[in-house]
């Protein structure tokens, strides 16, 4: 039998400079002492025969026990951190579990929904909140000219491992690409933090469907979003006065906004009807492109998660249970480097901070949202609201996305 020798974190990583140990854990040194002093009181508090011990080598101390943990989401092995700290695989595990349910336990991912069951300071706190989290997006938008948004929202699909029995009809966390996964459906904020995660739905299972029937959802459906704040999302999603989907159909594929529109009037250059629609089409090709500004921050969050974190990148095969509590620690973990700054610019993985999307500092009192009078009694009355606003105030795409369009045309 081979004797497990114990070694000190801190004398483990002592050569190790700060980015190659932000490389390594993928987060900083400071946040990883911050995740470190967030858990210990949970994980030194727990019985005896809960804690990681392995014979005669000893308690394993929390920031091995952490640094295990981070390995693991970064996609390495327990050979990484036995030949530094001298862990056992049995003992590898343990820590890792045992530190993903104090994360979990440790920080909180809630979207600031206000219900009748709030008292008034939790009312009052979560509008203030609704309002900062509509400003962060409004300086997304170009000329901050969408104002109101409070969240996007999307799905990502989670590799996992043919689910093992009892679960029935395994069949059903078959996606459409051809792996078993889960469907993780999440809302973020305009500097690509989550606000909200619910991993329940197989991977068979479309975004609409799997957002549904999440109790968020539910919420939404009975207390709605105060005035003026709505959640955007792509066409998969149901259009409703809280969530505002793109227009549907392939408007101006391929075409200029002036040739979209010519592109009709060209049919019956007097036709007052035809003038109407072509001018319907290209407030509509615009209102997609000012919303796809701030849908696709999102897309940046599932982006940021994945390449991060290396767990991601084979199929899982954990129990769903777990499965569900490891998408949540990264989820949490990605958070608190975000608020850290710690991938900022990070050359390491060619990201920046995304200041450069939609224009960000550039508000104006010309802005468009939903809350300006009477709230909209439909999804469909809202997006026209903010679809008409955007028109009026004649903006039009950038030139790249029109050179883009362009593009499209050429063989």
């Amino acid at each position: 039998m081979v004797s497990v020798i114990r070694k000190s974190f801190a004398d483990a990583i002592a050569m190790l400079s700060d980015r190659t140990f932000k490389r390594k854990y993928r987060v900083s040194k400071r946040t990883f002492s911050e995740i470190l002093e967030k858990i210990k009181p949970s994980i030194e508090g727990r019985p005896r025969d809960h804690r990681c011990f392995n014979g005669s080598a000893g308690k394993v101390d929390t920031d091995i026990k952490l640094a295990c943990a981070l390995r693991q989401l970064s996609g390495g092995s327990y050979l990484d951190v036995h030949s530094e700290c001298g862990v056992s695989i049995s003992t590898y595990y343990k820590a890792v579990w045992e530190v993903f349910e104090a994360i979990g336990d440790a920080y909180d991912i809630s979207f600031p929904l206000p219900r009748p069951s709030d008292s008034q300071g939790e009312k009052t706190a979560k509008v203030q909140e609704l309002g900062r989290l509509a400003r962060g997006f409004q300086r997304k938008s170009t000329n901050g000219v969408i104002g109101g948004c409070v969240g996007a929202i999307d799905g990502l699909l989670v590799k996992i491992s043919k689910p093992p029995l009892p679960v029935q009809n395994p069949a059903r966390f078959m996606s459409r690409k051809h792996f078993f996964a889960l469907n993780v459906q999440a809302i973020c904020d305009s500097n690509t933090k989550f606000l909200w995660l619910d991993v329940h739905a197989p991977g068979s299972t479309g975004d609409r469907l799997a957002f549904y029937t999440t109790q968020l959802s539910h919420d939404l459906k009975e207390h709605g979003l105060p005035k003026g704040h709505f959640i955007v999302g792509d066409a998969a999603y149901e259009l409703s006065e809280y969530m505002l989907t793109p227009y549907p159909g392939r408007l101006g594929h391929g075409l200029t906004e002036d040739e979209d529109s010519v592109r009709l009037l060209s049919l019956h250059c007097f036709s007052r009807s035809l003038f109407s629609l072509a001018h319907a089409r290209k407030s509509r090709v615009q209102f997609n492109y000012y919303q796809s500004q701030l849908r696709i921050q999102v897309e940046r969050s599932f982006g940021f998660l994945v390449r991060r974190f290396g767990i991601f990148w084979r199929s899982n095969s954990a129990l769903l249970d777990r499965v569900a509590l490891t998408v949540a620690v990264a989820a949490k973990v990605h958070n608190v480097a975000v608020d850290a700054s710690d991938w900022a610019s990070d050359e390491a993985y060619g990201e920046g901070d995304g200041s450069s999307v939609g224009g960000a500092g550039y508000l104006t009192t010309r802005t468009v949202g939903t809350s300006s009078s009477a709230a909209p009694k439909s999804g469909e009355e809202a997006r026209d609201k903010v679809k008409n606003g955007i028109s009026d105030a004649g903006l039009k795409r950038s030139a790249a996305s029109r050179a883009r369009m362009e593009g499209s045309r050429e063989p």
